[in-house]
């Protein structure tokens, strides 16, 4: 990459937002705060500095999905007979050529509904794709308010089931489009239910744990650097400004992070990863938003060492704040 950069990407499954569809909040670029990612991207990355928000065109997939052809990546068709990686860089995580490459890597996990954003063979290794960011997956479409909106949206498991959230007093799923379900011996859980409809009082069942936050965390930041490679290419997403972002992603390098998470949710019905580069404070930064149907998470790829304080002074708006 050059030495200036300031593109910003959008990545989306599911219909485009309309106008009269609520979009989670943004900070202004170069504020500092946790995230001022927005629409737009396109050519090359560059690093610049920031004082307010920055011109970037707009990603050629912006508000539609895609799969990433296998006419776009050189010598797939012989990655695929050789199971090699595509880039003598090796695997975009490990970097590494001997944990084979047979697999496709889902940018957003299938859990998520996503059957478009998708690298093909010979970019992330099987070993990878398999193991931790697997598991970083998991932890995200898990939880339960995010599975909550999964089941509200009829995303079955993979067995065909309906998708059903455990929270610690009640079990919430849909049983048909509309219809929703509660098991629960909790009077509370209910009390402000009535039979054509009201607020549930849902509880975690203790406290969520740093381990659990982090590998959150996991997959917004492998989700964003593989889309740093659909934009880029090789070129952006092997920049060794990731290479320690890329170790802490599979569990090799480094536990610090955060997350902010607004406290009001809109819901709505699609996927949505921003992310933008650019200096803030004299730092590279590189923050992120992820909105899953519209349950937003915010933080940053490269400044994942911010302190809680200075996270919290400068979020705008009511929000849950995750230091790990």
């Amino acid at each position: 990459m050059g030495e200036r950069m300031g593109a910003r990407s959008t990545g989306r499954v599911g219909r485009p937002v309309g106008a009269e569809e609520a979009r989670a909040p943004a900070l202004e670029p170069g504020s500092g705060g946790p995230c001022g990612a927005t629409e737009a991207s396109g050519g090359h990355p560059r690093w610049e500095t920031c004082a307010g928000p920055s011109e970037g065109r707009r990603a050629a997939y912006s508000g539609s999905c895609r799969r990433a052809s296998r006419s776009s990546f050189p010598s797939v068709e012989a990655a695929l007979t050789l199971d090699e990686a595509l880039n003598p860089e090796g695997c975009l995580f490990c970097r590494r050529h001997d944990g084979g490459f047979r697999s496709e890597e889902h940018i957003f996990s299938q859990g998520l509904g996503n059957t478009t954003y998708v690298l093909p063979p010979g970019i992330v290794c099987d070993r990878c794709n398999n193991g931790p960011l697997s598991v970083a997956d998991h932890a995200l479409t898990d939880f339960s308010p995010i599975v909550l909106l999964r089941a509200e949206r009829g995303l079955p498991t993979k067995a065909g089931k309906p998708v059903a959230a455990k929270f610690g007093n009640a079990t919430v799923y849909f049983s048909a489009p509309g219809e929703l379900v509660v098991e629960t011996n909790s009077k509370k859980a209910i009390r402000r239910m009535a039979p054509g409809g009201g607020q549930l009082d849902l509880t975690s069942g203790g406290p969520i744990t740093a381990t659990r936050f982090r590998s959150m965390a996991r997959a917004v930041w492998k989700s964003a650097l593989e889309l740093v490679y659909l934009d880029h290419g090789p070129a952006g997403s092997f920049d060794p400004v990731f290479d320690s972002l890329r170790r802490h992603v599979i569990g090799e390098g480094g536990t610090e992070g955060w997350m902010v998470c607004p406290k009001t949710l809109e819901a709505h019905t699609h996927v949505e990863l921003r992310y933008e580069t650019r200096y803030v404070e004299g730092r590279k930064a590189c923050p992120a938003m992820l909105d899953i149907f519209g349950f937003c998470l915010y933080t940053d790829l490269l400044r994942r060492d911010l302190k809680e304080a200075y996270i919290r002074s400068t979020t705008p708006w009511p929000a849950n704040v995750w230091v790990f």
